[in-house]
């Protein structure tokens, strides 16, 4: 019976596991990859190059976390991602003699990082100094009139693959419900709040304006979240009596 409930448990958190997996996809649009050479003295930054795939890589760079510079994804107003790191411009050489510490003018650093939903802009920063900032489109689309997915043009930065039905609402590229209803419907996110009762809460009317249909939408998840700790309580609560039905027969 023990072993059932250890299965029972474990397959529980696997589906918690895979709920927030399905939430945090949803969060990003795909993987950057970019090479930066960061100059000391004047510090400066220089990008080498850029390449994009829809694939979702997790995240790579040397002294990720620390340090006193950052990366930043922005939109049109505001910063929605940010995380430091670090540049050494030093390295140890050993020698007869012994170990020496020879400086360095500038250093070569790659970065593998996926790029969250909305993101227009990569900003690099040395502490509040701007030492580099990149328009994603500029980089990722040559905007020749032909989208070139082999070369990683993508609907969400290149306007050359943008085309009416194609799921995607690209409201940065002009689409939005009177131009394109088919990536559009009422209830996106495309600045206005229409507040019409559809089964759909429009995340424009959270903050301001009203949508019936976000009350309702705020209700359902809470009964959700309410029945998952329900269910966490009810198997917590099965184990501990088992285990204790078993003590007590082990010491009887």
């Amino acid at each position: 019976m023990e072993s059932k409930l250890t299965i029972l448990w474990f397959s529980y958190l696997i589906f918690i596991g895979f709920l927030c997996y399905l939430a945090t996809a949803e969060d990003y649009v795909g993987t950057l990859f970019f090479a930066i050479k960061f100059y000391h003295l004047p510090d400066q930054a220089e990008l080498l190059w850029m390449n994009y795939s829809e694939m979702l890589y997790s995240d790579f760079y040397t002294l990720k976390g620390v340090g006193e510079y950052k990366l930043s994804f922005w939109n049109e107003t505001s910063e929605i991602f940010s995380d430091n790191f670090g540049v050494v411009f030093f390295e140890y050489e050993r020698s007869e003699n012994g170990t020496i510490v020879q400086n360095k003018t500038s250093v070569i650093k790659q970065f593998r990082i996926k790029i969250p939903t909305g993101a227009e802009y990569l900003n690099i920063y040395k502490g509040e100094k701007l030492l580099l900032s990149l328009n994603l489109e500029d980089y990722l689309c040559d905007k020749d009139g032909k989208c070139e997915k082999e070369s990683g043009e993508s609907v969400y930065f290149c306007r050359d693959c943008v085309e009416c039905g194609d799921g995607i609402c690209s409201t940065k590229f002009g689409e939005s419900p009177v131009t394109c209803k088919l990536d559009c419907p009422s209830g996106r996110s495309d600045g206005m709040c229409d507040g019409i009762k559809d089964d759909v809460c429009d995340p424009d009317c959270i903050e301001e304006g009203f949508d019936p249909d976000c009350e309702a939408n705020q209700f359902n998840l809470a009964l959700i979240f309410i029945f998952v700790v329900a269910i966490f309580v009810i198997i917590l609560f099965v184990i501990h009596k088992k285990q204790g039905r078993l003590r007590w027969k082990a010491s009887s």
